[in-house]
């Protein structure tokens, strides 16, 4: 249940993707990624302000378009491939003047499985936890404890090999980060804790941290966000 503190959504949307030009602006079922993101968010009535955190002028203009609240230029050593998301946010919540009690979400802009229910899971969750980050969370669908490593030769050795007698069903479920979103108070977001350091992980099902990184990647996350909302297999 939504609080009386302020609650901002702060999406990262850098430019220069290498892998799939204009990631954030490419049109993903006819419309510009970034610009799905922002509806998902809007949709939720979670949030009291959107802001887009960009290097790219283009990209304010389409998120101003889809009912961003405002954007920030970040300057341009926030902006290059090895700059972490934590600075970034950092980095917004100064131009924001935000009061370290206000309740932040960083959301990717390459999102087009996000749910707004999850959203709000998470959100009661950090608002009970507020010492906590919380973020989405995905089962690994075979046990991580049975992995292989290859060698130069691909040779096979087992990762943990004191598991090589264990049934599956009797392992320890294991878990990655869904990739989607992390909440957090600005206070959480201004120190030095990282992200996955002090943090709630909720489970979601797997569509919901799809990696799209290449352009065979888009392709089937274009094909798969189809048959969803065509109410087709997924």
């Amino acid at each position: 249940m939504k609080t009386d503190r302020s609650v901002f959504a702060i999406v990262p949307a850098r430019s220069g993707s290498k892998r799939i030009p204009g990631k954030n602006i490419k049109p993903f079922a006819k419309i510009p990624m970034i610009e799905r993101t922002i509806a998902t968010l809007l949709e939720t009535n979670l949030f009291d302000h959107v802001i887009v955190t960009t290097d790219c002028h283009e990209t304010t203009e389409i998120s101003h378009k889809a009912g961003a609240s405002g954007c920030i230029l970040r300057p341009h050593h926030l902006s290059d491939d090895h700059t972490p998301t934590k600075p970034v946010i950092q980095h917004a919540i100064e131009e924001l003047k935000l009061d370290l009690n206000t309740a932040v979400c960083c959301v990717y802009p390459c999102n087009p499985f996000l749910e707004k229910t999850t959203l709000k899971k998470c959100y009661d969750q950090m608002i009970q936890n507020h010492e906590y980050f919380c973020f989405p969370v995905i089962e690994y669908p075979h046990p991580i404890q049975r992995a292989f490593t290859l060698d130069q030769r691909s040779m096979v050795t087992r990762r943990e090999p004191e598991f090589v007698k264990s049934r599956t069903q009797d392992l320890e479920p294991c878990y990655h980060d869904a990739g989607s979103f992390y909440w957090g108070t600005s206070s959480m977001w201004m120190s030095d804790l990282e992200v996955h350091e002090q943090s709630l992980g909720i489970p979601v099902a797997r569509t919901e941290g799809l990696d799209i990184d290449t352009t065979d990647d888009w392709s089937f996350a274009e094909l798969l966000y189809e048959a969803k909302h065509a109410g087709g297999p997924v």
